[in-house]
């Protein structure tokens, strides 16, 4: 799925809220992670994790390309017809507005509960 990852501009993955993956199993060579505690990325090369950089671009291959522009265009899709049936309807959008208020709320809750 990964074609190529180059050091330099491009993804850059910052979550410090994730501890490093590590698979429950040996690691294997091309394993990827995000080291929180040095703020980088990291490969296993099959003996130890390199530190790639803070930015790295990840190329995708084409199938895999394709089917996120796919996945993303429905769902630009269906927010757009979302967003015309609230207009339509107000009822709707004041559902969906406390909808993204408990979401949030549920959200926060579930991150102060994991502190």
């Amino acid at each position: 799925m990964i074609k190529n990852l180059v050091p330099g501009s491009g993804i850059h993955i910052k979550d410090e809220t994730v501890p490093p993956y590590i698979s429950p199993g040996a690691q294997s060579a091309g394993m990827i992670r995000y080291n929180s505690s040095l703020r980088d990325t990291e490969v296993y090369d099959g003996i130890s994790w390199l530190r790639l950089c803070s930015n790295v671009n990840v190329e995708l291959t084409d199938d895999v390309q394709q089917v996120l522009v796919a996945w993303a265009r429905v769902k630009m899709q269906e927010e757009k017809k979302l967003e015309q049936l609230m207009i339509k309807h107000v009822g709707l959008r004041d559902l969906h507005e406390k909808f993204e208020l408990m979401k949030t709320l549920c959200q926060t809750d579930e991150e102060n509960a994991a502190r």
